[in-house]
């Protein structure tokens, strides 16, 4: 993404430009936060747990600096504990 910005934005780590209501504002680089939800290490049973582990997943993601993704490895043993 950084290819998306001038030199001189890249070198600041920020855009300025007005916002909606006209204010000039600096803006960080964009980027891009990804959470990946798996069933490769544990059963998951409906949708409502996927939604409730991308929860969590990205709040994580979003607490790293710049442009990542993270992935549940979190396992499931027998009687549905998990090894984190």
């Amino acid at each position: 993404m950084p290819d998306l910005y001038t030199n001189a934005d890249r070198k600041n780590g920020y855009i300025t430009t007005a916002n909606r209501h006209g204010i000039i504002t600096k803006y960080p680089i964009m980027t891009i936060s990804i959470a990946v939800v798996t069933n490769e290490y544990r059963c998951i049973i409906n949708h409502i747990q996927i939604g409730e582990i991308a929860a969590e997943l990205k709040k994580k993601a979003k607490a790293i600096d710049g442009s990542v993704y993270v992935k549940d490895r979190r396992k499931q043993m027998t009687g549905g504990h998990q090894i984190l």
